[in-house]
């Protein structure tokens, strides 16, 4: 039962990693929404922005799947303990 509660609260980590990861990837070919994002300072972010911007929208998915993987919802191939 433990191992269900595990698999739900990853489901809805990733589900708000994937939401953020949009959100960035918006941000990335330019949107308007800078100002809900790094500091508000700009309303369409600049490209060295963009660029971070894209980066943190790899590094939550990347997040999102190492959320699955341990909570054992998707496997890779790699085996953990436990």
């Amino acid at each position: 039962m433990g191992e269900l509660y595990v698999q739900v609260a990853a489901i809805i980590c990733v589900s708000l990693f994937f939401l953020l990861a949009v959100f960035q990837l918006l941000l990335t070919i330019g949107f308007p929404f800078g100002e809900a994002s790094m500091g508000g300072f700009y309303k369409i972010l600049p490209k060295p922005l963009r660029i971070v911007s894209a980066a943190s929208a790899l590094i939550l998915v990347l997040m999102g799947f190492v959320f699955l993987q341990h909570a054992r919802i998707i496997s890779f191939g790699f085996h953990t303990s436990g």
